[in-house]
């Protein structure tokens, strides 16, 4: 079993799944007498952050509501929500199989990750500069959008590179 590959499995359901992850934990609250588990410190693991809204895998979150990727009929959310939370979906499905079979085969599923994770990479970095007038309402140039990346873009590019290990040490019995 390739355990890198389930790490890599773990971390896409993290940025495909949570909105954020909560660092700090406490258990019980100073005005009321109830127990209850709270976080005050969260990692947020949106992709961009732009004008206090965050950007998902999954969809949109701002203050008041969050509307997913294929909520809007635009052809750069339907885009989006393709090459992000399909495309997220699929690789946390090819690396579960590949990293439990131990053969060629499960080595080629493991690439399948690898290329999963590419495209969403490429998608954040390229597909939101190319469609940015849509989604975000201002046109960005080719480089500005490295300005608004946040957690979620960086676990993702360590997933890339954990995906990278995987499949070089794969083994194939």
């Amino acid at each position: 079993m390739n355990r890198l590959g389930l790490l890599s499995a773990i971390l896409t359901s993290l940025t495909l799944f949570l909105p954020f992850i909560p660092i700090g934990i406490y258990f019980w609250n100073e005005l009321t007498s109830t127990a209850e588990i709270n976080s005050f410190i969260k990692l947020p693991v949106s992709l961009i952050n732009f004008n206090d809204i965050q950007y998902f895998s999954w969809g949109i979150l701002n203050q008041d509501s969050f509307n997913l990727w294929i909520n809007n009929s635009s052809i750069a959310f339907i885009i989006s929500f393709i090459f992000l939370s399909i495309l997220s979906l699929l690789a946390i499905i090819f690396s579960l199989i590949g990293s439990t079979k131990t053969n060629l085969n499960g080595k080629r599923i493991m690439s399948y990750n690898f290329f999963a994770l590419l495209f969403i990479i490429l998608y954040t970095t390229l597909g939101f500069t190319i469609y940015s007038e849509e989604i975000f309402g201002i046109e960005f140039g080719l480089f500005e959008i490295f300005l608004y990346l946040d957690y979620g873009f960086y676990i993702l590019l360590l997933n890339l590179i954990l995906s990278i290990i995987a499949f070089i040490k794969h083994p194939i019995e």
